[in-house]
């Protein structure tokens, strides 16, 4: 039986030194990839509805609990969390889009199989339950780990590993935002760095099929609803100026706040590390008794944003406060990406 493996195995690799036989694996794995994103998109609704009023009302909860129930959600999250990080440490300890970076530039391209489930299982729980972090960081690494378990699979060349991982990393962006271009940029210049053709094509074609895959499985919805805009007068451009350089101060604000909450809960908090996501949650959900827009990935707070519909004060304090709850969320333990808060605070801006 492992013969006859191995002989299929010899067959798909002399079959994949050809270039465009890769492109024949990068579709299939644009579909994966584009699947695995939806599906993870869904784990985060299901655990939305969960730690909702909808899920107090099936679990029979009284109606009058609920003001005080909703703000304890981020900590019941971050419970859980803490509970996985104690019983799976070594499987927790791998999620992060760095550490497909560090597969790809380090390590062959070989990314665990694992990280697919602990990754999405991790962060749609911090996600739904309220903590401030976003799926996009996620989304990329479940994207390469099906890449890469797929390269390992068929034991290809690290060349090709990487490309694999690449092609998942674009797909899985482009179902997730349901823009192809964007999958392909990314993962070409910050998972890659490698902008060469025998690289580029796989990656197009893996980035469109995930995104013709998430629209079958989603419909054909743009994430953002962005009103036209259009340059009145040269001058304007100033202002552009200006605001790419506030955006500038504002993100270092937001990398420091990052690593300074993360080194306070690792050096100061004096708790077991079950608990840590557990406290990061309450704290979280206490700010959110005032400024319930700090909790999840704010997606909706950015479309009013958008479209002029929030007081520039209110957005204001936003920017300082996404910034705190999530610095709070990811420095205590509690998983998710960065990429999504980062919007939130560039929209507030």
């Amino acid at each position: 039986m492992t013969t006859i493996t191995d002989q299929i195995r010899d067959k798909f690799r002399s079959v994949l030194m050809f270039d465009q036989n890769m492109l024949i694996l990068a579709a299939l794995l644009g579909f994966l990839a584009g699947f695995a994103s939806t599906f993870f998109r869904w784990m985060i609704e299901f655990f939305e509805s969960i730690f909702s009023i909808k899920g107090f009302s099936l679990a029979g909860i009284p109606p009058q609990t609920y003001p005080f129930l909703l703000p304890l959600m981020p900590m019941i999250g971050g419970f859980f969390i803490g509970l996985i990080c104690k019983f799976f440490p070594n499987a927790v300890k791998e999620n992060g889009v760095h550490k497909v970076m560090y597969a790809v530039a380090l390590n062959d391209g070989k990314v665990r199989k694992r990280t697919i489930a602990s990754c999405a299982v991790t962060s749609s729980i911090t996600i739904g339950s309220g903590g401030s972090a976003g799926r996009e960081g996620p989304t990329v690494q479940i994207g390469a780990a099906v890449g890469s378990t797929i390269g390992q699979l068929l034991h290809l060349s690290t060349e090709r590993m990487r490309v694999l991982v690449g092609c998942g990393a674009a797909a899985g962006i482009a179902a997730s935002f349901n823009a192809p271009l964007a999958g392909v940029l990314f993962a070409l210049e910050i998972i890659l760095g490698d902008f060469t053709i025998h690289t580029f094509s796989p990656i197009i074609i893996a980035s469109v099929i995930g995104t013709v895959t998430g629209r079958a499985l989603e419909g054909n919805e743009v994430t953002f609803n962005v009103p036209v805009h259009e340059l009145v007068h040269p001058a304007e451009i100033i202002f552009y100026l200006v605001l790419g350089m506030l955006c500038g101060i504002v993100a270092r604000l937001f990398t420091f706040m990052y690593f300074y909450t993360q080194k306070v809960f690792e050096d100061k908090f004096k708790v077991a590390d079950l608990y840590k996501p557990a406290i990061g949650g309450l704290m979280v959900g206490m700010i959110s008794i005032f400024i319930p827009q700090v909790l999840g990935n704010g997606y909706d707070v950015m479309e009013q944003a958008l479209t002029g519909q929030l007081f520039w004060g209110f957005a204001f304090l936003l920017v300082f406060m996404k910034i705190i709850c999530t610095s709070i969320t990811l420095g205590s333990g509690g998983m998710g990406g960065v990429f999504a808060p980062s919007l939130f605070i560039g929209a507030m801006v």
